[in-house]
């Protein structure tokens, strides 16, 4: 149960990230994540880049629980969750 809620929260955490950033860029804003800046210039390149990102956020902390590193799971669980919050955040902020 809690890997589950994990999963959706990260989810819903990209997902805000994705429309919030979706929605600055279309008002003319700048992406301040330098990492993420080439990739999200197109409605198609933020589809790509924000699936990859949750797709990877999930694929890590299963790949360590299945190999037995629960905490270290949760670790790296958590942190993606933060990591796509802030940046929805952010984007929220700077419309």
């Amino acid at each position: 149960m809690k890997t589950f809620l994990l999963i959706v929260l990260q989810l819903a955490a990209s997902g805000s990230d994705a429309y919030f950033t979706h929605k600055q860029l279309a008002g003319r804003g700048v992406e301040f994540d330098p990492i993420a800046r080439p990739f999200v210039r197109t409605t198609t390149g933020q589809v790509a880049y924000f699936g990859s990102t949750a797709a990877i956020s999930i694929a890590v902390p299963y790949e360590l629980r299945k190999h037995r590193h629960e905490r270290l799971a949760d670790l790296a669980s958590i942190a993606a969750i933060a990591d796509s919050a802030t940046g929805a955040a952010q984007s929220a902020i700077h419309q």
